[in-house]
C-alpha cells in the first residue's frame, strides 16, 4: 500500500485531528492537531502560532476550557 493511501486512511480515521493535544518527547508542549504530513508526521499549531511537525514521541488529548 502506498504512503499516500496509508496517510489518507489514517487522516480519515483519526480521533486526534482538530483536537488540542499535549505532546512529549523530542519536543514538549501543546497545540491544535491540524493534519498529517505526507510521511505521517502530526502537524500541530501551538498557542504561539508556531507550526511543528511531530514525528516521534507521545501525545495525549487535552480538554480545552
Amino acid at each position: 500500500e502506498s504512503t499516500d493511501s496509508l496517510v489518507g486512511y489514517l487522516t480519515e480515521n483519526s480521533v486526534v485531528l482538530g483536537k488540542y493535544v499535549r505532546f512529549f518527547g523530542a519536543k514538549e508542549g501543546e497545540g491544535l492537531a491540524l493534519r498529517l504530513d505526507a510521511l505521517g508526521g502530526l502537524v500541530v499549531k501551538t498557542a504561539e502560532n508556531e507550526i511543528l511537525t511531530l514525528t516521534t514521541g507521545e501525545i495525549s488529548l487535552r480538554i480545552k476550557n
